[in-house]
């Protein structure tokens, strides 16, 4: 494409829909999430029988045990 860019992308609503990389880099991908773009928990979450790992220390009472 000679260094040439597309640009003008919509959301994509199609499996085979073209998108930008900030969509790619921010939205859910296959079993990858960014969990900035989850966002506020309002019912359970499931992960699907995954484990959270590499968690810091507790820094106080209510926060995530590193077991």
């Amino acid at each position: 494409m000679n260094s040439q860019k597309i640009t003008g992308l919509a959301v994509p609503t199609d499996g085979s829909d073209a998108a930008t990389k900030y969509y790619a880099d921010n939205t859910l991908i296959i079993n990858t999430a960014n969990i900035n773009s989850i966002g506020v928990a309002t019912s359970s979450v499931s992960l699907n029988g995954y484990k959270i790992t590499n968690l810091a220390d507790a820094a106080s009472a209510t926060d995530t045990l590193n077991l």
